[in-house]
């Protein structure tokens, strides 16, 4: 097995640095994706082989709303709220990190929220593409296909306590 994964959030700069390679959605606004208490990146890295770098092994971008965008318009436009974290970009260099960041980043956020009872019942929700190989990636990692919309899809995850957490990763 590989080396132990570290979930991390990114601070602005970094969130910047790691959006250039986005392959989702490249033309959102860099300032837009990063705002204390309502946007936030994620990524998992595992150190460098032999090195003291780090290896990015995926990203995932999100949003806490109030509605369920269908579109990058409605992404964009929406108010900050708690009722749902919507995962807008997820994208993975190594296989399976893209379901380990979906799982890590929900079991991150319900614990640094253990105590905040307005978003204890928050909803994980994507907005994803709507092409063939998102609707197979969320299905086939658990989702279930809220919407269908003109240009995405929305899929929910579910989080529980059961919820298969890989033990290779780290929140650091």
């Amino acid at each position: 097995m590989g080396e132990l994964s570290t979930l991390r959030l990114a601070d602005y700069s970094k969130a910047i640095e790691l959006c250039k390679d986005d392959p989702v959605r490249p033309h959102l606004p860099d300032g837009w994706r990063v705002e204390e208490g309502s946007r936030e990146v994620y990524y998992l890295e595992t150190p460098g082989p032999g090195s003291p770098t780090f290896q990015i092994d995926s990203v995932l971008c999100l949003t806490y709303l109030n509605d369920i965008p269908i579109d990058e318009d409605e992404l964009l436009s929406f108010s900050h709220g708690n009722k749902f974290a919507i995962f807008y970009t997820v994208w993975s260099n190594k296989k399976g990190m893209g379901r380990g960041i979906i799982i890590n980043t929900m079991k991150h956020i319900r614990n640094k929220n253990i105590h905040n009872w307005d978003k204890w019942d928050m909803r994980y929700i994507t907005m994803s593409p709507k092409t063939e190989m998102a609707k197979k990636f969320h299905l086939r990692n658990g989702a279930t296909l809220l919407q269908e919309n003109p240009m995405t899809y929305n899929f929910e995850y579910t989080y529980s306590g059961s919820t298969a957490i890989s033990n290779r990763t780290k929140y650091g």
